[in-house]
């Protein structure tokens, strides 16, 4: 029985890779038109087996990836945190990427099934508290059964409770995040760009964590309302105000170190429930500036944020279930090299110095 070639699996190979229609033509071995390929792309016409071979070496994947029978999802509508001077190709990059792990990750779990120790925490419309999103936080945490103050491993939290982390270089610092709710057998995904420094990705775990909980339907005040969110999480009013006193940079140095959190967000808290006034704010957020630790904040903090879950399941295969590296590679439909560098399995070789 003859396998149904899928086109849109061609698509976010072709935009994993950053190309262009016209970029894929130029790096085939034989010619082939515009109107070819794009006729391909969008399901119009069925590729020969000659035709697959050469998009599938162009494009550095196996033949077997253009087999997969997953249909692309929908991208998320404002649910990313990015910047405005994202293009749309650095964005079409980021995106087909995370649709890549996305898929391989339900191939996965059809052999593999999750066991979280936490219960995924329910839907809970804003609108159905009056806008109380500090206490939809406060009720996770809650739900979680959390200890007071700071959070230990957001990631940690996140993954006992089922959600999968997957964490990437995007290839650019202007997008933090983004994620996908739970839907057709797969379980919520968080996609968490690598170039954050751990503060600001504790921030967006927590971020996206909050839209998960809160926003099936886009809404105008979503991304405000996960900030909240985020805010509340990671610093519960109850347990923060009492260190809102004689406030200086120095001391949100020092409650940066305790919280795990920014300056930036810790002033935000402190304004946010009055312990800091907009014009003392601000002035702050000009000092911030001025000594360029918008950018690079002057302290770092000591936090694990490992995701293992994405991890463990390909162990799961290749430990337990006796796959073999070729075997995940042929499974997947991503070449050797490439599957180890989307999973962790590329080890740098380490130097001794001897001196």
């Amino acid at each position: 029985m003859r396998r149904t070639f899928n086109a849109e699996m061609l698509a976010l190979a072709r935009e994993s890779r950053g190309f262009t229609q016209g970029d894929l033509i130029d790096r085939l071995a034989e010619p082939m038109s515009q109107g070819k390929l794009s006729k391909i792309e969008n399901g119009l016409i069925q590729p020969t087996d000659e035709d697959i071979d050469a998009l599938a070496q162009a494009l550095g994947y196996k033949r077997e990836f253009f087999f997969h029978p997953h249909l692309r999802r929908a991208e998320p509508a404002t649910y990313h945190r990015k910047r405005q001077k994202l293009t749309k190709g650095d964005w079409a990059k980021i995106y087909a990427k995370a649709e890549i792990y996305r898929i391989t990750t339900s191939i996965f779990l059809r052999s593999v099934e999750l066991a979280p120790s936490r219960a995924t925490p329910p839907y809970v419309d804003p609108d159905e508290v009056g806008g109380r999103v500090d206490e939809i936080a406060r009720a996770v945490r809650q739900a979680w059964s959390m200890p007071r103050g700071p959070v230990e491993d957001v990631t940690a939290l996140m993954e006992s409770a089922g959600i999968v982390v997957v964490p990437f270089d995007f290839g650019t610092e202007l997008c933090d995040g983004f994620c996908q709710s739970a839907s057709e057998g797969m379980p919520p995904v968080v996609f968490i760009n690598t170039r954050q420094p751990k503060d600001r990705l504790r921030y967006s775990l927590a971020h996206e964590l909050g839209h998960l909980v809160m926003h099936k339907i886009p809404n105008p005040e979503m991304e405000r309302q996960a900030n909240l969110f985020a805010g509340e999480f990671l610093m519960p009013t109850a347990d923060i105000a009492k260190d809102f006193y004689s406030l200086s940079l120095e001391k949100f140095m020092a409650l940066k170190k305790y919280w795990k959190t920014s300056m930036a967000a810790l002033m935000l808290k402190a304004r946010d429930i009055g312990r800091l006034s907009e014009s003392a704010h601000r002035y702050y957020m000009i000092n911030m500036s001025k000594r360029g630790w918008r950018t690079k904040e002057p302290v770092e903090i000591e936090a694990r944020e490992s995701p293992k879950l994405i991890y463990q399941l390909v162990r799961a295969h290749m430990g337990h279930l006796n796959y073999t590296l070729d075997d995940l590679s042929t499974l997947t439909g991503l070449p050797t090299e490439t599957f180890q560098d989307f999973f962790g399995l590329v080890t740098t070789p380490r130097f001794r110095i001897v001196s």
